[in-house]
Parts: C-alpha cells; sequence; structure tokens
C-alpha cells in the first residue's frame, strides 16, 4: 500500500490496551510493515491532522495548538526514543516534566520567551 501511495496513520482501536503501550506496540506494527522512522512520526503528527482535517494541530508553528513532547533521544535515529518522555506540553502549558512528576502549570509564549 505504501508503494501505491497510501498515507500510514498512526492510530490504535485496541480495546483495554493501557495509554503507556500504545506507543510501543503501534510502532512496533509500523515497523514490521517496513514503515521508515520520519514515515512513522510524520503519522503520528502532520499526517493525523491532514486526515482529521485539523489545520491548527500537527506541526509547530505560530497560532497552532501547543501539543508537545521533548524526549530523551533522536527517534528518527531510534523510534524507541518516544518512551523517553521528558516533558509534556497541553495547550501551551507544562502539564509533565521528567516522567510523570507534575509540575505546577505555566503558561508560556513559545515564540517569545527563551527556554530556560
Amino acid at each position: 500500500m505504501l508503494k501505491s501511495g497510501a498515507v500510514p496513520l498512526f492510530t490504535s482501536d485496541i480495546p483495554g490496551i493501557p495509554p503507556q503501550q500504545v506507543v510501543p506496540l503501534v510502532t512496533h506494527v509500523m515497523k514490521g510493515e517496513g514503515i521508515d522512522n520520519k514515515t512513522i512520526l510524520l503519522s503520528a503528527t502532520s499526517e493525523a491532522a491532514k486526515a482529521l482535517g485539523q489545520k491548527n494541530l500537527g506541526t509547530l508553528e505560530k497560532g497552532k495548538i501547543a501539543d508537545l513532547i521533548m524526549i530523551d533521544g533522536n527517534p528518527i535515529q531510534d523510534i524507541s526514543a518516544l518512551q523517553n518522555i521528558e516533558l509534556v506540553v497541553k495547550d501551551g502549558v507544562v502539564v509533565t516534566n521528567h516522567l510523570n512528576q507534575k509540575t505546577k502549570p505555566v503558561k508560556v509564549d513559545w515564540l517569545n520567551q527563551p527556554i530556560k
């Protein structure tokens, strides 16, 4: 299908799977289908937003919703690095910092403030 131009999307509809197992399972399946790491990342971000018709999601740009994760590692080289989450930002607010340690929500103007 990929050779025919199909665009893979990062999805899971497995009932009962714990959220922390979704990323490892789906990336494993996609890798098993011969999908490269860059395409997997795009399938979970910009391609997913396009498929859903969400123009305010999927990429980091001014005016878009700031939902993102910071990880320890390079998922282009090693897709399992996606499991090494250091920071989670939801709607522009830091909600998790250093793997499951909740922080006081802080609103950050990502485009106009240096990250400390």
